[in-house]
């Protein structure tokens, strides 16, 4: 007889936490966009399957696909500890145990299961990343076998009675490390997991599951910008860099998330095709790109730079907007220490990057409740008039988005200064 299941249930206090850490992760990226919405699949038992580049921003981001609460599979080593197992399960996580855990272990994995299908069975998208660990790159590790178990064992216990899908998404983020860039979420078209097993009697369950795979691993390079992991990624991602806004903006294309998406996409193409047809060319241009990665690593220009090419007139426009903006910079240190101080020392310990967005999202989840009564009373306490106080408490509720746009400008008018005083980065770029 199965256990009674109330993970799946929008509790009032798992409902505050989710209505007040979205709102603060949406406020985590400066540019947003969700594509694909009419894809999300409304009359079956929905497993929602994204890439898994970016750590907790990764299942954040999955939190924009359809709507209401769902439930998410996660690495079982992280539910060791009892506090640790009771937050994870309060926020509608379960463990999923993966080979590297031991293939003793492996069996603790029919319970996650059954719960995973349960969830499903009750209208409650099952969210787990196909690729079993996360890594900031633009590709994709080989997914694992765990996603598909759990559609076809749903779709045997369901019976017919309504369709299994697993819905493919691609997150895409203008920046891996660096808070307030941008993220696009692009929903696929879901794979009918129950109308596939029909069509396909013949096939065994391990075949079903490689055919599976096979599907979803395509779908989900369609959506991302999908560089091959090999000795050309470098190279290849160094020409995206450099040439996609360029085209955008000559071509006039709207110069959306998804038209860059799209102008990446196709010079990952060409640079497949050159390789294929024109090796020779294609070998010139691989030893240009990975020079210009080196230099632009080591003097620290951002990527930014390669396509826009900024003049003088941009970089005196940006140091005139760092000296507007410096007292309001000022009031958001004054005012967001302790959260931006908290995620600076965790990132400056953390040895995967790839958690720093994650940290300093956890950071501002921790304190701004905290900080924003703090501001109220020294404000509405300290100063008599009561419009100059509300003007200053509304200011500090978004002082740690003012403080990291700032550095994000500063970042920026270093990064120019930079190219336009190195010269021979400019006559390579050129070439």
């Amino acid at each position: 007889m199965k256990d009674k299941l109330t993970i799946h249930k929008f509790t009032p206090g798992y409902a505050f936490v989710y209505n007040y850490g979205m709102s603060l992760f949406i406020h985590s990226y400066s540019r947003k966009k969700i594509s694909g919405q009419e894809f999300v699949p409304k009359d079956g038992a929905l497993i929602v399957a994204p890439n898994h580049c970016n750590c907790l921003m990764d299942a954040l981001a999955a939190h924009c696909i359809g709507y209401g609460p769902k439930v998410f599979g996660a690495r079982a080593d992280i539910f060791k500890k009892p506090v640790a197992r009771a937050a994870l399960t309060f926020l509608k996580i379960v463990p999923m145990v993966r080979m590297r855990d031991g293939i003793e272990n492996l069996k603790e994995n029919d319970k996650s299961m059954d719960t995973a299908r349960q969830v499903m069975e009750h209208g409650v998208p099952f969210v787990i990343m196909p690729e079993g660990r996360h890594r900031a790159m633009h590709s994709l590790i080989p997914l694992l076998k765990g996603i598909f178990r759990i559609a076809i064992q749903t779709d045997k216990d369901l019976a017919g009675s309504k369709p299994v899908y697993i819905l493919p998404v691609g997150v895409e983020y203008g920046s891996y490390f660096h808070f307030r860039s941008s993220m696009f979420v692009n929903i696929g078209k879901p794979i009918n997991v129950t109308e596939f097993r029909a069509a396909h009697p013949e096939l065994t369950e391990p075949e079903t599951m490689m055919a599976l795979r096979e599907i979803l691993t395509k779908r989900m390079q369609e959506l991302i910008l999908y560089i091959p992991d090999d000795e050309d990624y470098e190279a290849t991602l160094e020409c995206c860099y450099a040439e996609s806004e360029y085209r955008m903006k000559k071509t006039k294309s709207a110069c959306g998330l998804d038209a860059r998406l799209a102008s990446d996409k196709k010079v990952v193409d060409e640079v497949a095709k050159m390789k294929a047809e024109a090796p020779e060319k294609w070998a010139e241009l691989k030893e240009l790109a990975l020079q210009s990665r080196k230099i632009r690593l080591k003097e620290k220009i951002s990527a930014k730079v390669l396509a826009r090419k900024c003049g003088a007139l941009i970089a005196v426009g940006e140091a005139l907007g760092l000296l507007v903006g410096l007292p309001f910079f000022l009031f958001a240190l004054a005012t967001a220490w302790p959260s931006l101080l908290l995620g600076q020392f965790i990132c400056g310990k953390i040895k995967d990057k790839a958690f720093m967005n994650s940290v300093r999202f956890i950071g501002n989840f921790a304190l701004f409740l905290i900080l924003a009564i703090v501001w109220a009373c020294v404000f509405f306490c300290c100063i008599p008039n009561a419009w100059i106080a509300a003007g200053l408490f509304i200011l500090s509720l978004y002082s740690f988005i003012i403080a990291h746009e700032y550095a994000k400008l500063a970042r920026i008018f270093l990064s120019d200064v930079k190219f336009l005083t190195n010269k021979k980065y400019r006559a390579l770029l050129d070439k």
